[in-house]
């Protein structure tokens, strides 16, 4: 069974507890989040400026690796703001439904 949103934002801010994390400032995880998205843009352009044939599979999981780091870092800060990262997410689709719907 699939594990929700919630389930997993709260299962990742335990382990950054357990990791010795806890104690970081919401400037420092908006930095660090800063810091992750410049990873994922290198990450990204390096498998799709010189394509996968030219890259080593382990660089290829590279691209997987920064988004997951982006979203611990997302729910990093969501924790730290008071955020449900499920019920935000949910009620933003609902908002871009209405706002994008085809009239």
């Amino acid at each position: 069974m699939s594990k929700s949103l919630k389930e997993l934002q709260d299962e990742v801010v335990a382990k950054r507890e357990a990791w010795g994390f806890s104690g970081d400032t919401l400037e420092r995880l908006l930095v660090n989040f800063a810091s992750e998205t410049g990873e994922l843009i290198g990450a990204a352009a390096k498998e799709h400026l010189y394509g996968k044939a030219r890259v080593p599979d382990e660089d290829r999981s590279s691209v997987m690796h920064e988004l997951a780091d982006l979203l611990v870092y997302m729910f990093a800060i969501a924790n730290a703001v008071g955020v449900d990262m499920e019920r935000a997410l949910e009620s933003k689709i609902r908002l871009n439904d209405k706002r994008f719907a085809k009239k």
